[in-house]
């Protein structure tokens, strides 16, 4: 289904998004953490975690972070390549 098809822009417009490249946007995120439900949890937990730093984070206090509060024992760094791969990061 292409973003211009009329039931698409109809459907977004809904939800109260009007500009087209906003909308394209809002259903590419929608896209990529529906994925990360559906196939690897733990990505989409660092997902919210590093939302949750809007001033950033040192590579040294997120592997602190992450190793103290996963029960993963995928290391961060597979989760930032998963996250870049659904351009997520």
């Amino acid at each position: 289904m292409l973003l211009s098809s009329d039931s698409l822009i109809n459907t977004l417009t809904v939800d109260g998004v009007k500009d087209q490249a906003v909308a394209s946007l809002c259903l590419s995120l929608e896209i990529s953490v529906e994925i990360l439900e559906k196939d690897d949890h733990d990505a989409l937990a660092f997902f919210y975690l590093i939302g949750l730093m809007p001033g950033g984070i040192f590579k040294s206090e997120l592997s602190h972070i992450w190793k103290k509060n996963s029960d993963s024992d995928a290391g961060y760094e597979a989760h930032i390549d998963t996250l870049m791969k659904l351009s997520l990061m």
